[in-house]
């Protein structure tokens, strides 16, 4: 198909027409091709024209800028066969998955092109399939077209021309395809082992590359609203679904175990909404999943994943992990991609070191006997998700979301060297973001904004070691305030959040007044 690279999601001024090729294989492992042919003469509706996929031209009404909902739309109206649920024709239990092929502008309008593989089918099903087509009045033919009845040289399909675009589609899904070059030829890094004295089981991640891609993605966080962050996440999400076509996309999560049994429990139920809550990434999860009950982003429902890795065993952070858990984790994250075709996002900050991905917080704060995950399960973590972004990347050298918006990428902060427990200033952070104290003009009272601050208070400094050893009796009084001292740093941390948010608020508020005003003409 002669295509060019697309950047964005959908482009309805060139992605004018959307069309999808739904096939599958009958008992004698021939490949068959739904087809439609069109009338030579419409008006008198005589002779046949050429073959070609279902679809048709976007409808900016009722398809927005989203080319795959096009296509789907346009195989219902022109034939019957209803996908738009996204299951299976004869098992709505079943998810089907559409591909995107690239976008053909060899003829006067452009198309986007989809394929769906309904796979081995039965001839009682593919008799029950039958009986779910019908075709509207425009068409001369709607079949089911074997692939030995192609001519791929001629470009005609029994003896009747065929679209080009749609003959090269057809023959990239043959049951022998031409051979295949390798595409991807980085080594696979092979993980650090842990230490013997805490083993962790190695978990079975693929070596060869699937329809999955793993890719490592920097979501800023500092002066930013949590909504910002859901958004940008769910920009990317649909942009390899719609963009490039995979079926599924997910975010890895750093969890607890009862988060991470509650979001596999409602995907295997069917669900989206996992109800994850909390403060930090959670914070963020929460708000991905709010946007995706709204109108403009619930088309993600049941594509986009939260794919967890369970630092502790409960909220706090309290318990230990396990590498059990761990490896668990891994493995449903290499399955995401290689069974279920979907891409995995790397969560990053713009803190996360390099080779590395926003996992734990040891990685922050520096390691204590405290932490709910060990430097050596961390290390595992770290270096399967780095063996799979080695393995699993994008297939025919699409471009990451970066790539192809490279003023987004722009925006998002390079990493920074981590400071560890000798380099860490020893001055407390402030309550808030210098981001947030310019959108607060100061007091009409002349007070300063600087002695407002001071009032709320900032969190303590973190506690200081003693280099002298504590007494027996005194050592459990020490850990009893830095826990007190921990839980209020966090207290404090989620309430400088929610003042970002009404600051944001207040500041969109201002903003539409400042509108309102602009267009006030006194008479």
């Amino acid at each position: 198909m002669q295509e060019r690279k697309p950047t964005s999601p959908d482009e309805p001024r060139v992605q004018q027409n959307a069309a999808v090729c739904v096939y599958f294989t009958d008992k004698e492992e021939n490949v068959r091709y739904f087809l439609v042919g069109r009338h030579k003469n419409p008006s008198l509706k005589q002779g046949l024209g050429r073959y070609m996929f279902p679809g048709g031209e976007m409808d900016e009404k009722k398809d927005g800028s989203n080319s795959m909902k096009a296509a789907i739309r346009e195989l219902k109206e022109e034939t019957g066969l209803d996908l738009t649920e996204r299951k299976h024709p004869l098992d709505d239990k079943k998810p089907i998955n559409f591909e995107f092929e690239g976008i053909d502008n060899s003829e006067s309008k452009n198309v986007a092109t989809y394929s769906v593989n309904l796979g081995p089918l039965t001839e009682e099903e593919i008799t029950a399939l039958k009986k779910k087509v019908y075709p509207n009045s425009d068409l001369g033919v709607a079949e089911f077209v074997r692939e030995n009845e192609c001519n791929f040289k001629q470009k005609k399909i029994k003896k009747v021309a065929a679209l080009p675009s749609n003959m090269e589609v057809i023959k990239k899904h043959s049951l022998h395809p031409a051979p295949m070059t390798q595409t991807h030829t980085t080594p696979v890094p092979t993980p650090t082992p842990p230490p013997p004295k805490k083993q962790i089981p190695t978990s079975n991640v693929s070596a060869t590359p699937s329809v999955g891609a793993f890719v490592p993605t920097r979501i800023a966080y500092k002066g930013k609203l949590t909504r910002e962050q859901a958004k940008e996440i769910l920009e990317r999400v649909a942009y390899y679904h719609f963009q490039l076509g995979y079926a599924k996309v997910g975010i890895t999560y750093s969890a607890n175990h009862d988060q991470t049994e509650k979001i596999r429990k409602t995907y295997e139920e069917g669900g989206w909404d996992t109800g994850t809550d909390g403060t930090n990434q959670a914070a963020v999860m929460r708000e991905v999943e709010n946007l995706l009950a709204t109108k403009d982003y619930k088309d993600l429902q049941g594509v986009f994943a939260i794919l967890p890795i369970t630092t502790c065993a409960h909220s706090g952070p309290t318990g230990k992990t396990t590498g059990s858990w761990l490896k668990q984790d891994i493995d449903y994250i290499n399955e995401f991609m290689d069974a279920k075709g979907g891409v995995v996002l790397g969560w990053q900050n713009e803190y996360t070191p390099v080779n590395s991905y926003a996992v734990g917080r040891g990685d922050i704060i520096g390691w204590d006997d405290k932490h709910c995950i060990t430097p050596e399960q961390h290390q595992y973590v770290i270096d399967n998700l780095n063996k799979l972004e080695a393995t699993y990347r994008l297939k025919d050298k699409q471009p990451s979301y970066e790539e192809a918006n490279p003023k987004s990428a722009q925006s998002t902060k390079k990493p920074t060297p981590i400071e560890t427990k000798e380099t860490k200033k020893t001055a407390s952070p402030s309550l808030l973001s210098p981001e947030t104290k310019k959108l607060i003009p100061p007091p009409k009272n002349g007070t300063s904004t600087a002695a407002i601050f001071k009032t709320v208070g900032t969190p303590p400094p973190p506690p200081k070691k003693e280099v002298q050893p504590l007494p027996q009796n005194a050592k459990a009084d020490e850990e009893a305030v830095e826990k007190k001292l921990q839980e209020l740093i966090e207290v404090l941390t989620d309430l400088n959040k929610k003042l970002e948010m009404i600051v944001g608020k207040l500041t969109e508020i201002e903003q539409s007044l400042e509108t309102v005003s602009s267009h006030y003409r006194p008479r």
